[in-house]
């Protein structure tokens, strides 16, 4: 099972019209998905309405007081409570949307995840990941991921050339007791906002987080799990829009799976 988990503000058309999209290309994968998920803004009742369409035992929360700190430890110590510490969380964010391009090979990568060692996995913003991730050395490779160490021997290896890459970023899968590591070391930042600012490792936090906990192993899929998708802010690594559209219609039609 893998948790959903974030908190988003949803106050415009457009973004709740990317839920919308979103849960549609996520209804091949439903079964292996549980939402635990907090919605704030003008369209929260209408978020939870779709989700729910879908996912009928979602919990959905509305709380728009509490940080995000607050918000995503209750998440995780439900999700932990449930499946226990090495159970899988994915951190979801609103301002785009995602295609699941391959959902057979999707469930088998999580399937795998869940019964492996790495803490995290990396299922999105491939192009940049694939090129930078790299450098760190391969430990393994399979036909749907690669496995690194991250790690203060192999990460300074990536800062050569990229001194500002993040070591961990949203969105993500994380393994359950990963996530509450990484949340209570970022504590400070996450405690003081409602959004997900400050949950990411930057280089200067990375260093600090290598001392005191130690390294990780990360997965890094070899194929678009979640594909970006955006309408109007085009990135080289996303999907264009008009083809993300065809693929749900065709969805819909049975034409494509």
């Amino acid at each position: 099972m893998l948790y959903v988990v974030g908190s988003i503000l949803l106050n415009s058309r457009e973004r709740i019209k990317h839920l919308r999209d979103n849960l549609k290309s996520m209804e091949p994968i439903k079964d292996v998905l549980q939402w635990d998920f907090n919605i704030d803004g003008k369209y929260a009742s209408k978020a939870e309405e779709l989700i729910k369409s879908v996912w009928p035992n979602a919990n959905i929360t509305s709380d728009g007081q509490s940080t995000y700190y607050k918000v995503i430890k209750g998440q995780l110590d439900r999700a932990e409570q449930s499946v226990g510490e090495n159970g899988s969380a994915f951190f979801w964010l609103e301002d785009h949307w995602f295609v699941c391009t391959e959902p057979q090979r999707a469930n088998e990568l999580f399937q795998n995840f869940q019964n492996g060692k790495a803490d995290v996995l990396t299922i999105s913003h491939l192009k940049t990941s694939w090129e930078r991730k790299s450098l760190l050395g391969a430990q393994n490779t399979t036909p749907s991921f690669i496995e690194y160490e991250v790690s203060n021997k192999t990460q300074p290896q990536v800062w050569e050339k990229y001194p500002k890459a993040y070591v961990t970023g949203l969105p993500c899968v994380y393994r359950i007791g990963f996530a509450q590591k990484l949340l209570e070391f970022n504590k400070v930042d996450t405690d003081s906002e409602k959004r997900p600012h400050g949950y990411e490792l930057t280089p200067s936090k990375a260093k600090q987080f290598f001392e005191e906990h130690g390294g990780f192993i990360e997965w890094v899929a070899r194929f678009h799990v979640f594909r970006e998708v955006f309408k109007r802010n085009k990135h080289a690594r996303a999907l264009e829009y008009k083809d993300a559209k065809s693929l749900l219609k065709f969805r819909e039609k049975g034409l494509f799976s």
